[in-house]
């Protein structure tokens, strides 16, 4: 078993024959396996994968494997450990990691039949290499690159995920829903971090993957969840305060003046204007 660190973190490495590496389970997160050689059948937990020569599998850290083999095998894991520290900076990878940790069926494999895959396939397999040497030479700033090294593996690992998944993450669905829709309302006044597109880019889905999740569980689409969101704000402002409409529009994201007055007529079938001197 060999040690080094990770920004210190503890990073893992093992070079083994079908055992699974005594890593400190409680705090190991993920596990990158690397098919050095051979073939057979690689079991987490109840399912079962075929794997083969120069796969590379991502399991997660509490998933209990073990492998059966066609042809000798030889594997080496590497095995992360809290990469969410503010030296690591990999927060915004946390959601596709859970992803994994919450499946905990088949491993995540690379597909090699598809050229973005196999692309960061090859990534991944050259910064394995890499890593080795660095480590065995000792040479100077050697834990520095191994650390950055590390790091592009991970965020490889999640690039690849993204563009593979078809479906919304697996982790809690109310956990996920609630923290997407805490955004939402927190950066509401602020109409280009709500968008699909940047709400996708800062929660790590696809946009297609993204509005279906969140339709599936409100009901109602991004674009009038937010639109909702911003008249019924728009309705206190005028009940509790002096602002003029001009600058509600200005406060709550909106084009302009005449942007609000048209949604806000739309919706509750009366101006802001009016609707105040009614209340």
């Amino acid at each position: 078993m060999l040690y080094f660190s990770l920004d210190n973190n503890l990073f893992i490495t093992s070079h083994i024959n079908f055992t699974e590496p005594d890593a400190p389970k409680s705090k190991s997160f993920l596990k990158i396996i690397f098919i050095e050689s051979g073939t057979g059948i690689f079991f987490l937990n109840d399912k079962k994968h075929t794997y083969k020569n120069r796969d590379i599998l991502m399991v997660p850290a509490y998933g209990n494997y073990s492998i059966e083999e066609y042809q000798e095998t030889c594997l080496s894991t590497y095995a992360f450990l809290d990469p969410f520290s503010a030296e690591n900076k990999l927060t915004d990878c946390l959601n596709w990691f859970n992803r994994i940790d919450t499946q905990q069926h088949l491993p995540h494999v690379f597909d090699r039949k598809k050229s973005e895959a196999k692309y960061d396939h090859r990534l991944i397999w050259n910064m394995y290499e890499s890593i080795k040497k660095e480590y065995q030479k000792k040479r100077l700033f050697h834990s520095n690159l191994i650390s950055a090294m590390a790091i592009i593996c991970l965020r490889t690992a999640v690039r690849n995920l993204r563009k593979t998944s078809k479906s919304q993450p697996t982790h809690e669905d109310a956990t996920f829903i609630n923290d997407l829709i805490n955004y939402i309302e927190s950066h509401v006044h602020e109409p280009a971090n709500v968008r699909v597109t940047a709400l996708a880019k800062t929660f790590n889905m696809p946009k297609s993957s993204l509005s279906h999740f969140f339709k599936k569980n409100t009901g109602k689409s991004i674009y009038h969840y937010v639109l909702m969101n911003r008249l019924d704000r728009t309705k206190k402002k005028l009940e509790n305060t002096d602002f003029t409409v001009a600058q509600i529009a200005n406060q709550l994201g909106f084009t302009d003046e005449s942007h609000l007055t048209r949604m806000f007529k739309k919706y509750f079938k009366t101006t802001p204007r009016a609707y105040r001197e009614e209340d």
